[in-house]
């Protein structure tokens, strides 16, 4: 059945796990695993009925409840689905650095070191970094400790209110409570109303140096990128070829400029797309986020660059595969955690054109309301 799952064969795992958990109604494992298929195909009122009977079942799975808060955050279910996401820290794959002493759960921050500490992956450390703020507004002096590839974009960001950024291989300084970055939503404010409160621009770059783009006429920037991690457990569904996007280059009086770093990048001249490939000047973080802040617009899929720009503020098009990451939820095109983005979303499994299809289309009307030249 897991072979099914990950070969995006829902409903088929949907029938084996019927049969097997008819067989034996008591496998809290068979249930959660039934939660996940049905939560792909985004049927999410069965979903969440199996992750609750796997909860049931075994409510000391940390794994079972990992799962189901993937539920509950995917359906706007903040508050709980926040809590019962704290079992990541014990399932083995995904849980948070191991650090001794204290770990803050709300005590009085006034002139205390705190370390929080980056997990999971590079966009996950961008989204939750809006917090660090609200720890310096208790009267924290903030230490972070963020991935390698981050530490300078995050020192520039965040220079008025953290005390240090360090990377893994830094000695962590002295502090006197530590706490996972995934956690601190939970700890500080974990409704989904109070989003708003803490959201972009966040990322600050007020000494952007030159500029890697060409000189600007009148036409719109845009900046692409179309794949994201080849390592990502998910990277088949969130990412897709750039020949997929060719609609869009049909558009004129629009200067696309590619974001897309590594192996993919070479795509551009295999397709012969009207696209500036900068990839040799993006060697870093900081030199993406540059460029990013220089663009009128950026199109995305879900990858650490879409969370770039949406902390930035820039107006963002994201590319959704049909079952998001939870962060995404459900049916809105919007996203409470970065208004400056605007969500098009897969209508089948592995079918993009009619999100870059409806893309194309809004990216017409900007384009078309630009003063004539």
């Amino acid at each position: 059945m897991l072979k099914l799952i990950k070969l995006n064969q829902f409903s088929e795992a949907i029938n084996v796990l019927r049969r097997a958990i008819g067989i034996e109604p008591v496998n809290a494992n068979a249930w959660s695993n039934l939660g996940i298929s049905h939560q792909a195909l985004l049927e999410m009122d069965q979903a969440l009925t199996a992750h609750t009977k796997a909860f049931e079942l075994a409510p000391d799975n940390h794994r079972i409840r990992y799962n189901r808060a993937m539920a509950l955050l995917l359906l706007g279910e903040f508050e709980e689905g926040l809590r019962e996401f704290e079992h990541r820290r014990w399932v083995t794959d995904i849980m948070p650095r191991k650090i001794s002493g204290p770990e803050w759960t709300g005590e009085d921050l006034a002139g205390k070191n705190i370390l929080v500490h980056a997990e999971q992956g590079l966009g996950d450390a961008i989204q939750f970094a809006r917090f660090l703020p609200m720890l310096a507004d208790r009267g924290a002096k903030v230490h972070f400790a963020a991935h390698s590839a981050l530490v300078e974009l995050f020192t520039r960001s965040f220079d008025a209110v953290v005390e240090s950024v360090l990377s893994p291989a830094e000695a962590l300084p002295r502090y006197d409570f530590h706490i996972p970055l995934l956690s601190l939503a939970h700890r500080v404010d974990p409704r989904l109303e109070s989003l708003e409160k803490h959201s972009a621009p966040y990322l600050i770059l007020s000494d952007v140096g030159r500029s890697l783009l060409p000189p600007k006429k009148d036409r719109l920037d845009i900046g692409i990128v179309w794949a994201g991690n080849p390592k990502h457990s998910n990277d088949i569904n969130r990412s897709c070829d750039l020949a997929i996007l060719r609609p869009l280059f049909e558009l004129t009086d629009i200067r696309w400029i590619s974001l897309q770093v590594g192996q993919r990048s070479t795509e551009i001249a295999a397709n012969g797309f009207p696209i500036i490939d900068l990839s040799a000047g993006l060697t870093d973080f900081t030199a993406t986020a540059e460029l990013v802040s220089q663009l009128d617009y950026v199109v995305s899929v879900d990858t650490s660059v879409l969370h770039i720009a949406g902390a930035l503020g820039v107006p963002t098009f994201a590319l959704i595969p049909f079952e998001p990451d939870w962060r995404w939820m459900l049916q809105r095109s919007d996203s409470p955690w970065y208004p400056s983005i605007r969500l098009y979303r897969q209508t089948r499994i592995n079918d993009w054109s009619q999100a870059v299809e409806n893309l194309k289309q809004d990216i017409q009307v900007h384009r078309d309301s630009l003063p004539p030249h």
